[in-house]
């Protein structure tokens, strides 16, 4: 019998800690999408500001997930300058696909980050665990 009340919600980014520690454990990020959003405000009268949310996906999980804040919202960056430099700081040399904010063609959203691949050591150890 189904249990009442809400679905239990599946947290679906990443911090850059648990990123950090699925690179220590030997995973890789494969690869990675910005989607670039106007922004509040203008740099300049020619040039206009954007804001850059960025999604990666690791070897060991599905599908993408966005990076968080600590408070748990997606990471807003302001500079592609400095979100390009967090992403290489963690290894990541590939190529970053911009998308639009409505662009049909951008990946679905994530799911959930909990799910693992099949054969995944770390998915036994967490069963194992429990």
């Amino acid at each position: 019998m189904p249990k009442r009340g809400r679905p239990r919600k599946h947290k679906t980014g990443l911090y850059k800690p648990e990123i950090e520690a699925h690179l220590r454990e030997g995973e890789r990020i494969i690869r990675a999408y910005v989607v670039v959003k106007p922004g509040g405000r203008r740099s300049t009268i020619w040039t206009p500001a954007f804001d850059y949310l960025l999604y990666v996906n690791l070897s060991g999980l599905r599908g993408y997930h966005p990076w968080l804040t600590d408070d748990g919202k997606p990471k807003i960056f302001k500079s592609f300058d400095r979100m390009l430099r967090s992403l290489r700081e963690l290894g990541y040399i590939g190529p970053i696909t911009l998308y639009d904010e409505g662009d049909p063609r951008r990946p679905p959203e994530p799911t959930g980050a909990t799910r693992r691949r099949p054969g995944d050591t770390r998915a036994e150890k967490e069963e194992a665990a429990e």
